[in-house]
């Protein structure tokens, strides 16, 4: 891609910003970067709830980051809640507590 800038010159170091969008819509979900356990490149773990006080640890695939968001491409269907706070300090014999 050429970067068309008209009579425009910019000076030598001189530094920009751009953003490339595109016609194709990815189907993701997102969640706050905070949910995430034992991110490794595009693949993690969340914890979701089972019943009102137990988690159970899944794998997601990640599609991209964005301003403390994480897409997730797969993973979550059929998924209602994710644990969005302190997952660094779960397993799946922790209790939980649901705030709303």
């Amino acid at each position: 891609m050429k970067l068309q800038l008209g009579k425009v010159t910019p000076a030598v170091g001189m530094f920009g910003k751009a953003e490339i969008a595109t016609n194709h819509e990815d189907n993701a979900i997102a969640i706050p970067y905070g949910s995430l356990v034992e991110a490794d490149g595009d693949r993690a773990f969340v914890f979701t709830t089972i019943g009102t006080n137990k988690v159970k640890k899944i794998p997601i695939t990640i599609l991209k980051f964005d301003n403390g968001k994480v897409y997730v491409k797969d993973g979550l269907a059929g998924i209602d809640k994710i644990v969005i706070s302190n997952s660094a300090y779960l397993n799946e014999q922790s209790s939980i507590k649901i705030i709303q």
